[in-house]
């Protein structure tokens, strides 16, 4: 039976058997405090794992520390959407939302998740559901629950019953242990996992084992990374280094002699005997080892090159049909984002980030592409979203690997800001923006900012005089 996807709260009391209540009292008021600070951080501009490491505590565990900050962001959020909706409003008699705050005398409730700041289990015998809570570290208050029949048969079922689940955490520590033995997880692609999870992610796993919050009692775990990101283990914490304790291996890009190889072998099996001339694949591997050493490259060249050889009526796929290719494979792919792999509202963001890029004496900061999303968006007749949606759109295509960041530090007064760039060609961003539904917001002089952009000319650029109005319309996007 399939687990359901449904949330239901049952009352219940603690009757405290080993352990100081006090622990308990002291706990929420620090998780108070935490939770306070996580909301003034927010405030002035700190992403989630900036938060993370300034609201650390000593005396708090670092899993009850990031449930507490993770339900005071999911707060603010509640807010900055009731607050948009606020703005959005023509005429309204409501009070303009005020940000979120805890209360400054009173405790705040211990947010944890079952098995890493708190266990339930259910005891035959006593037919008690027993719990065992981590308030602060090495220090444990253990005791049975009292309460409602209805609220604690509730509870039994959720602990016995297949069907019910308390938490990804718990599902795969559970797997893991069923596994049994020497565990090797594998995580493809891992620079995927967002940016605000990971350190706290890779840091639990490997140390789950020796943990006594978690089911894990014979496995032991092996963890291997895969990514493209040679930066992506420079950018973790040192603890998570340290507790990965990691040996890199590096696989450098195919040169031509193995891409050769390696499309031969997909020719094969893709193309009758006698259809491709004896210079195709070497041309096609030559161009995807100059490019990437990328095999899938090369593999998007052949099938382009088959597809202009059907076009041409011709029965023979010819150099000059691998050439052409060529000039056109990163066009098409990343027309199949704007097209086919991204939202409107990440495509619109996409192609204002290239905007952004491009343009003279302007950094791509998260509002200056906003102003140019929102250009492209009137552009092609489509809902502005609120300026907050942005950094979602930003972050979304950071995971697909579309656009990358860098973090700036302004000092106390300016704050931190992010600077973003693309990883496609910009020329041939464009040239797929022309060719897709969003032809009408690529800018009449963008070939102009585009050659001014050339790295090779930057430090002959000129800035445009923009108290003359020939040369500030020439670099006016929108």
């Amino acid at each position: 039976m399939g687990i359901k996807e449904v949330t239901k709260t049952a009352r219940t009391r603690l009757c405290i058997e080993s352990g100081e209540r006090s622990w308990l009292k002291d706990a929420r008021y620090t998780a108070r405090d935490i939770a306070n600070d996580t909301l003034n951080l927010k405030q002035q501009g700190y992403n989630r794992t900036e938060i993370q490491k300034e609201v650390d505590r000593e005396d708090f565990l670092r899993n009850n520390k990031c449930a507490v900050v993770g339900k005071a962001l999911q707060a603010w959020d509640s807010y900055k959407e009731l607050l948009n909706w606020w703005h959005d409003q023509d005429d309204t008699h409501v009070g303009k939302p005020s940000p979120p705050a805890t209360d400054k005398k009173g405790a705040y409730p211990l947010v944890m998740a079952h098995t890493e700041g708190y266990r339930l289990s259910y005891n035959d015998e006593t037919d008690r559901v027993q719990f065992r809570v981590s308030p602060k570290p090495y220090k444990k208050v253990k005791g049975h629950l009292r309460g409602r029949p209805e609220n604690l048969n509730l509870i039994k079922s959720a602990l016995t019953e297949d069907e019910w689940s308390l938490g990804q955490a718990e599902l795969l520590y559970r797997e893991i242990e069923n596994v049994g033995g020497n565990v090797l997880v594998i995580l493809d692609e891992i620079d995927n996992i967002p940016p605000d999870a990971r350190n706290d992610f890779l840091y639990e796993l490997p140390r789950a084992e020796a943990n006594e919050n978690t089911p894990i009692i014979e496995a032991k775990i092996g963890l291997i990374g895969i990514s493209n990101d040679l930066k992506f283990v420079d950018v973790l914490e040192p603890k998570v280094k340290s507790t990965l304790g990691e040996r890199e291996i590096k696989f450098g890009p195919y040169n031509a002699n193995e891409l050769n190889d390696i499309l031969d072998y997909y020719a094969d099996m893709a193309f009758k005997d006698g259809v491709l001339d004896d210079d195709v694949i070497p041309l096609a591997a030559a161009f995807s080892a100059q490019e990437r050493g990328d095999v899938r490259q090369g593999k998007r060249i052949l099938q382009k090159a088959g597809e202009l050889a059907r076009i041409d009526d011709v029965d023979v796929v010819t150099s000059d049909h691998t050439r052409e290719a060529t000039e056109t494979v990163e066009t098409d792919e990343i027309l199949d984002y704007f097209e086919q792999d991204l939202t409107s509202h990440q495509a619109m963001t996409y192609l204002a980030t290239a905007l952004a890029v491009i343009e003279p004496q302007q950094e791509a900061t998260t509002k200056r592409i906003y102003k140019l999303y929102s250009s492209v968006a009137e552009s092609v007749v489509s809902r502005v979203k609120s300026e907050r949606k942005i950094y979602e759109f930003l972050d979304q295509l950071s995971m697909q690997g579309l656009v990358r960041s860098a973090e700036e530090n302004l000092g106390r007064e300016g704050g931190r800001r992010y600077v973003y760039d693309i990883t496609d060609n910009p020329r041939d961003i464009i040239a797929a923006a022309r060719k897709s539904s969003y032809s009408d917001a690529v800018p009449s002089n963008i070939d102009e900012m585009l050659t001014y952009h050339l790295e090779e000319e930057a430090s002959e650029y000129e800035a445009p005089d923009m108290t003359d109005p020939q040369q500030e319309n020439l670099w006016n996007f929108t």
